[in-house]
């Protein structure tokens, strides 16, 4: 639940919602939470099986802070074994798409949740764009922002994925 995915509610009402049903399979049994949070209202929601509720509040937080399904999310990774070099790149990348996006829709780049994997450094940039709007502009400031760095030689080793609508 404080993990940093917007899904991590709904993940958390359906796990504790299966492990409490298998309690009571049989005959009528209890569910006990340990937790250093008891008044989160995802507790209680899960307590009272009011799905409803915890459906409406789900929603009412993505709108609040343009996550799916209101908004459509694009991700762009880079890695490279030079910290220097990712960072750089995705500053660059961030940089000219701020020309484009401006805030609250477009974050970063920041490190990644986990700033290094397999001896390769992560920055992370993330865009969001209304549901009822047409990516395809987006895309295209992407494109020209990736070709643009391409032309330069000291960057063209940097890894970038795209990620649209990531989980």
């Amino acid at each position: 639940m404080n993990l940093p995915n917007f899904r991590a509610e709904e993940r958390a009402i359906q796990l504790l919602t299966q492990v409490s049903g298998r309690a009571g399979r049989r005959k009528q049994g209890n569910v006990y939470i340990q937790t250093f949070d008891p008044d989160n209202p995802l507790y209680v929601f899960v307590r009272e099986n009011n799905y409803d509720l915890a459906k409406e509040a789900i929603l009412n937080e993505r709108k609040e802070f343009l996550f799916p399904p209101y908004y459509r999310l694009i991700e762009l990774t880079f890695k490279h074994k030079n910290q220097g070099k990712a960072k750089k790149v995705a500053d660059y990348v961030g940089d000219y798409l701020k020309h484009y996006i401006q805030s609250p829709l477009l974050l970063g780049p920041e490190e990644g949740m986990i700033p290094r994997i397999n001896n390769q450094f992560i920055y992370k940039i993330l865009i969001k764009q209304p549901s009822s709007k047409s990516t395809r502009n987006i895309k295209s400031y992407i494109k020209s922002a990736l070709e643009r760095i391409r032309q330069i030689q000291a960057y063209r080793s940097v890894k970038i994925e795209i990620d649209v609508d990531p989980l």
